[in-house]
This record gives structure tokens, C-alpha cells and sequence, in this order.
């Protein structure tokens, strides 16, 4: 399961005594993605009866309620995130990590992705060693495109999980996901939902 609304879920199933887990994107530097749906998940555990010491490992309320602030401009401050991600999973919550499911199945399957899309269409990338100003500027354009307008600059992501990102808008945002997803997987001989 999945979504913003995670406790009623857990609620429900907890009530009616279905096992679960939880799968989330983690949508590191989309607004209030990474560390604000972290936070999110830590209240939604608290409120599910989770002890605030048992799943906050040391923080205080105050640490946890500014959670959301917290930076993703190092290395270090990403590997805390990463930490934070791996320590959630023992709660039965695990995340599409760095941004989403579709960015997770198109970094795994890129080259089934590419496949699927006919001679002459898709994305026009700029060539990466001529055309470098235009190629950096179509970079620019969908790295914006797939963090949103009130997304960061993508300088939390590696340069390959960028290069991806020339991809992402046309195959997820520009076109019917349901249409990729099928089109990919009956490239590549199974099926997903």
C-alpha cells in the first residue's frame, strides 16, 4: 500500500488483523518529499502507538517537528536520510528511493524503457559532447520538470540518476503511465501493475 493517508490503512488492517508493509516514494527534493516524508512517516508510526523513543533513536520533538528543514546538501546529511530510510524499514515502511516507483523501475530497466519508445520518438537530447550549453539547459529543463517547480536542483541526486531524469519527464509525466509501464513490461515478457 502506498499514499499520504498511511495510518488509516495500517488502522484498518491492523483491526481486521492483515499483515502489511508499507511502500512509499521517498521523493527526495520534491516539496515535502525526503526529509518531509520521513518526518511524516515517524508521526504516523507515533500515532499508530510506535513509542516516540523507541523510533526517534535519540531526537528530540523539537528536532523531529523541524525534520522537515533539514538539508540534503552534503554527503553526509544524504547519508543520514539513507540511514533514516533503512531504519524505517524495520517498521515495515520501505521507499522508492532516491524519488519514486517509476524512477526506481526506469534506473533498474532503462534500457527496456528506451525500447519502448519508436524510432524519431521520445526526448530530443541534446548531443552531450557537441551541443554542451543546449544539453546542459535541456538537463536543467527536465530535472526541474521532474522535482516540480517547488522541488530542489537535483544536486542530492548522482550524475547518472540526472541523466535519467532527461527520460523520466516523457516516459511518466508527459505520457500515461499505466501506457509505459505496459508497453515496457510486455517488451520484456512480463507484466506489471
Amino acid at each position: 500500500m502506498g499514499g499520504r493517508f498511511v495510518h488509516h490503512f495500517w488502522k484498518l488492517l491492523s483491526e481486521i488483523e492483515i499483515p502489511y508493509i508499507t511502500l512509499l516514494d521517498l521523493d527526495s527534493e520534491r516539496a515535502k518529499g525526503g526529509w518531509g516524508t520521513i518526518k511524516y512517516i515517524i508521526n504516523q508510526l507515533i500515532k499508530n502507538g510506535i513509542p516516540f523513543d523507541d523510533i526517534c533513536r535519540g531526537l528530540k520533538q523539537s528536532d523531529l517537528d523541524y525534520m522537515h528543514r533539514w538539508s540534503l546538501n552534503s554527503n553526509d546529511e544524504r547519508l543520514n536520510l539513507m540511514a533514516w530510510v533503512q531504519h524505517l524499514e524495520s517498521y515495515g515502511v520501505f521507499f522508492s528511493v532516491p524519488l519514486d516507483l517509476d524512477f526506481s523501475m526506469l534506473k533498474a530497466f532503462k534500457e527496456y524503457y528506451q525500447r519502448t519508445v519508436s524510432d524519431g520518438d521520445g526526448p530530443h537530447i541534446p548531443n552531450k559532447e557537441s551541443d554542451r550549453d543546449e544539453y546542459t539547459k535541456k538537463m536543467e529543463t527536465c530535472i526541474r520538470h521532474t522535482l516540480k517547480e517547488s522541488g530542489g536542483n537535483g544536486n542530492s541526486y548522482q550524475d547518472f540518476e540526472k541523466e535519467l531524469m532527461l527520460w523520466y519527464p516523457y516516459l511518466f509525466l508527459d505520457r500515461g503511465k499505466p501506457g509505459t509501464h505496459i508497453s515496457r513490461n510486455g517488451n520484456a515478457g512480463w507484466f506489471f501493475v
